[in-house]
């Protein structure tokens, strides 16, 4: 399976993942996303620099990130094949946030292989 593949598939089973996008938060790129309905480009270009924000902090590197929002969770988590890109998934604010965590861990070690 190709990585858009794959984010197609998890936006399909699983319906509170409103939008998976996988982003080079070097190059500022989003290079794949996958989403139940139209989202904007500006919107996926901010999901790259959330990421990058919250992954590469000047405080230091994280590997995963949850900003919880009345109407949304994103979720990040860091590619461990390649530290520069990210996946970051879009939920609705009722996720349970040990799921989503689950899916975009198990989604980077797919991308890995």
């Amino acid at each position: 399976m190709t990585v858009v593949e794959r984010l197609e598939a998890l936006t399909k089973a699983q319906a509170d993942v409103d939008t998976a996008t996988y982003v080079d938060m070097r190059s500022g790129t989003v290079l794949c996303s996958s989403s139940g309905g139209e989202q904007p480009q500006e919107q996926l270009d901010a999901l790259c620099e959330t990421a990058k924000a919250c992954l590469d902090s000047p405080v230091g590197q994280s590997n995963e990130a949850i900003i919880m929002k009345s109407t949304e969770v994103i979720y990040c988590v860091r590619s461990t094949a390649n530290p520069v890109e990210a996946l970051c998934l879009v939920c609705a604010p009722a996720v349970p946030v040990a799921e989503a965590a689950a899916w975009a861990r198990n989604l980077v070690t797919d991308l890995r292989e």
